[in-house]
């Protein structure tokens, strides 16, 4: 039974009062399309073994997501070339990415890449996904050859840095095949698919 709700905080407003959700249903499956690309048609995001998880009444908390509010608390406390800032900047990246305002998002995950690059160096984990982010805002932007590039830059870390079995190879490969399809590429998709 699910007793609370919580914000998704990427796609809420900064604020927002508790309340209670009278009717409310939540369904799982296995996932029909990536996670960081949602259909509006929510039929469409469902893949197989599709399940009524809860149907009810769900209360959810006041609360606030205020990103900026916190780089900058982090940028006077820890330095805006820290791990934890850029994580940060991820964070608000992602927020603006789910609210459609994507050259913020793209200029955020900018920022990011270039912490984490500093801080833990081009091959880590935290630079590859800051990478991916930058390209997902680029594809949204419309700017498929750029996020094309960004993705096959993702891929040829990752490949022989943690393996053709890392997960993240296939979070890029799924990215990489939906930005070929939308730039008007459907063979190479399917091929990178």
């Amino acid at each position: 039974e699910i007793a609370r709700w919580r914000a998704n905080v990427d796609v809420s407003p900064t604020t927002w009062a508790g309340g209670t959700l009278t009717n409310c249903i939540v369904e799982m499956s296995m996932a029909a399309v990536d996670y960081a690309t949602p259909s509006t048609n929510f039929d469409a995001n469902h893949g197989f073994l599709r399940t009524v998880v809860h149907s009810g009444q769900v209360q959810f908390l006041p609360g606030s997501a205020d990103y900026e509010q916190a780089l900058s608390i982090l940028e006077r406390t820890v330095g805006a070339h820290h791990r934890a800032y850029g994580e940060a900047l991820v964070d608000l990246g992602s927020a603006r990415l789910g609210q459609h305002r994507d050259a913020e998002a793209r200029d955020l995950f900018e920022r990011a890449l270039a912490v984490f690059q500093e801080a833990a160096g081009p091959a880590s984990l935290a630079s590859v996904k800051a990478g991916i982010f930058h390209a997902d805002a680029l594809a949204a932007l419309g700017e498929h050859d750029a996020a094309r590039k960004g993705y096959e830059k993702a891929l040829a870390i990752v490949r022989p840095t943690f393996g053709d079995t890392h997960v993240v190879l296939a979070e890029i490969l799924a990215r990489l095949a939906n930005n070929l399809a939308q730039g008007g590429h459907p063979d190479e998709a399917l091929d990178a698919a």
